[in-house]
């Protein structure tokens, strides 16, 4: 889960409030605030998962990560991950990449699919020479991995086959989405990852051939059913079939999921879990 902050003040408060051990907890880190808390620490050091989530965006670009220029950015991440051996840790970097590509939309643009790809390469090569060796490489995808026909733009982002330990792609019923149904998104994403594998794929000017089965897993890597999405029953509703589809046995490549379990008061946004 993303364990929020505003209502939660450490791991141990958010399992006593539901009753379940929380296995992966999500966190999100930059630069010059890339150090954990002593309580995302302490999980980590207790055997629990941390998904340790780079995001980017303005002023930096990403090509403010790649090369020389990049490369202090990239150790003060790689000095945090390396002390946290032998436990594993899950790194990704700006998640939903799909999002942060269109040229387009000048307050959201950060760089070509090329770029991303590079930028993946860069953080790689970084560990590797920091001698990070726990490191679990995690790709995240937007919702937009639900809708086909944005899947060329997913293959020309992907990192390269056998670079990514976990995909993870993003479920949310924002827009048209509210209208369908927790499987109805998660199964055309997970179809269309399995049905794209190793198809060349035309995106502007560039062919792309993305194998996903190279990832040894799949999952969430944040979903919820949001508060502006429907009825508290209609919520509840989506919450319960996300339970019985993943429980199913059906989708044999799915391990993980991570709900995002926050809400913002001031803007009435989030997809906190309720009391009933």
């Amino acid at each position: 889960a993303v364990v929020d902050r505003s209502r939660f003040d450490s791991v141990d408060d958010w399992q006593s409030t539901y009753g379940f051990p929380l296995h992966i907890k999500r966190v999100f880190k930059g630069n010059n605030w890339q150090h954990l808390t002593d309580d995302e620490l302490a999980f980590a050091q207790s055997g629990g998962i941390l998904f340790y989530t780079i995001p980017i965006s303005h002023p930096q670009t990403f090509a403010d990560y790649i090369g020389t220029e990049g490369e202090w950015r990239i150790q003060q991440f790689a000095d945090v991950i390396k002390p946290l051996a032998p436990a594993k840790v899950l790194v990704t970097i700006r998640y939903e990449p799909e999002l942060w590509v269109d040229e387009s939309k000048p307050d959201k643009y950060l760089g070509t699919p090329a770029e991303y790809r590079q930028l993946w390469q860069s953080l790689q090569d970084g560990f590797a020479s920091a001698g990070v060796t726990n490191a679990v490489w995690a790709m995240d995808y937007s919702s937009e991995a639900a809708k086909t026909d944005k899947h060329p733009l997913l293959a020309a982002l992907w990192p390269g086959d056998g670079k990514i330990d976990w995909l993870f792609w993003n479920l949310f019923e924002f827009g048209s989405d509210k209208k369908r149904t927790f499987t109805d998104m998660f199964e055309t994403a997970y179809d269309a990852f399995e049905a794209n594998s190793g198809v060349a794929q035309q995106y502007g000017n560039e062919t792309n051939t993305a194998d996903y089965t190279t990832a040894k897993f799949w999952g969430l890597g944040a979903w919820g059913a949001d508060v502006k999405s429907g009825t508290e029953e209609e919520r509840a509703a989506f919450i319960q079939e996300s339970a019985e589809a993943l429980g199913s046995g059906k989708y044999t490549r799915f391990k993980a999921q991570v709900y995002f379990d926050t809400y913002d008061a001031n803007s009435n946004t989030g997809s906190i879990i309720r009391d009933g």
